[in-house]
């Protein structure tokens, strides 16, 4: 992978190749690398958030056959703190 903010006014503009897939832009930067590099917080953050919600959700599966509404605002409740918090703490640089 190339370095997003690498310049090269010998490429400005290329068609895309085996070195620049995507092309480069008008000061010579690869356009696949920029791309890559401006999705990567959000790929991370959407990784987070499929991993923390998966074990709520299994238990929430358990627990949905008690009657016990009170509980289960609690716990729901606890989660979204949780959660909040967590995604407060991530550094996505």
């Amino acid at each position: 992978m190339n370095n997003p903010l690498a310049t090269d006014a010998m490429h400005a503009l290329a068609a895309p190749s085996a070195a620049h897939w995507c092309g480069t832009d008008a000061v010579g930067r690869d356009i696949l690398s920029r791309i890559t590099a401006a999705t990567r917080p959000i790929t991370r953050s959407r990784l987070l958030a499929a991993l923390m919600t998966e074990p709520v959700l299994q238990i929430r599966g358990l627990t949905k056959h008690f009657p016990v509404k009170r509980a289960e605002h609690h716990f729901w409740r606890c989660a979204r703190q949780t959660w909040l918090h967590a995604v407060d703490n991530v550094d996505f640089r």
